[in-house]
């Protein structure tokens, strides 16, 4: 399977660079000067496959009693999970050359990159019998069953954001990755390909209560990791000793997991990537990088005002603000100077 994670042959590598920075590059930046670029990449995301088509992805498969179901939005702590509950799975002593050597994903970007679906050999040679399965699709678009468990993941969509910037330019499309702004405005329109944030937050947080799910934000796994292990745990029915509930904490640490980045990075994708990690900072808050305030609040407000049109109870400031702020600042904001123009245009 790692062979099916590598670039494409080398020798593609500088002819399609020289043809990208010839002719793509400066005809992206023209558009993006002539402010073409954002509606023809809201053109490009509706006519991309997304969340109204994922449940197509599953092919009818119905989960079992041995399926654990990690669900989360793109760039949201899919990885950080999946290595949790693959080592409750294997109480604290699996090992894997990549995490899709062990874990399908049904919705993946690339054909072949995980294992498929019908491979069951991971539940078979898991000491619980259990299996992990990733998806970034919503709630309404996997199949359900009362037999498997799921793992149902938020983050806050600013932080999200500024993951999938670094991440899309580092594997897929390098030079030609749009500049911070018209990312944005990609991001907060319905036609982004992974879908609208508000509709993936609604949708995990309506399934809270079902008894075989288990809700868990990125700002609750950052403040209490054991707390969070635990709570995976006793929804996986796996009672850890205290010394397995601890090697699980420290293989699922942030140094840890950025130790062996290898394992769960895709590498570069297309020969125009660098190639992208999947460990990066792992932080909660820290969308300030990136995004000036105006642009955080912003995000704020739209993602709200889309809750509470959808009759969401879900508490947004809780789960995607810090205490007393309503965005994180940028150095030079926060104490009341002028705003700075929006950070990282590529």
């Amino acid at each position: 399977m790692r062979g099916q994670r590598t670039p494409l042959q080398k020798v593609l590598r500088v002819p399609i660079l020289l043809v990208t920075y010839a002719l793509l590059v400066p005809g992206m930046k023209l558009f993006e000067a002539l402010g073409w670029l954002p509606p023809l990449l809201d053109w490009i995301g509706r006519h991309a496959p997304h969340a109204g088509s994922w449940l197509s992805f599953w092919e009818g498969y119905q989960p079992t009693a041995h399926d654990v179901i990690v669900c989360s939005y793109l760039k949201s702590g899919t990885n950080w999970t999946l290595q949790i509950a693959q080592q409750i799975a294997w109480r604290g002593r699996a090992e894997f050359e990549h995490i899709h050597d062990v874990v399908p994903w049904p919705d993946q970007v690339l054909k072949g990159y995980a294992i498929p679906l019908e491979d069951t050999r991971a539940a078979s040679a898991s000491p619980t019998g259990l299996r992990v399965i990733k998806t970034h699709a919503r709630w309404q678009d996997i199949p359900y069953s009362k037999d498997a468990k799921y793992v149902l993941v938020v983050r806050d969509p600013k932080d999200a954001f500024v993951s999938s910037h670094h991440f899309i330019r580092d594997a897929l499309l390098g030079p030609l990755m749009p500049s911070v702004e018209s990312w944005y405005a990609f991001f907060l329109s319905r036609s982004f390909p992974a879908g609208f944030w508000a509709e993936h937050a609604h949708s995990y947080w309506s399934a809270r209560d079902l008894p075989n799910t288990v809700f868990l934000t990125f700002k609750e796994m950052k403040a209490d990791l054991p707390g969070a292990v635990r709570k995976v745990a006793a929804l996986l029915d796996v009672d850890l000793t205290e010394e397995e509930l601890a090697l699980v904490c420290r293989r699922s640490s942030f140094d840890f997991m950025k130790g062996v980045d290898e394992k769960f990075a895709p590498g570069a994708l297309t020969p125009l990537s660098p190639g992208a990690g999947l460990v990066r900072r792992g932080r909660q808050g820290g969308a300030g990088e990136m995004l000036s305030l105006a642009q955080q609040r912003r995000m704020d407000r739209v993602f709200r005002s889309a809750l509470d049109e959808m009759g969401s109870d879900f508490d947004y400031d809780r789960a995607c603000t810090e205490p007393g702020t309503t965005a994180s600042a940028p150095r030079g904001e926060a104490d009341g100077r002028q705003e700075e123009p929006p950070r990282g245009s590529s």
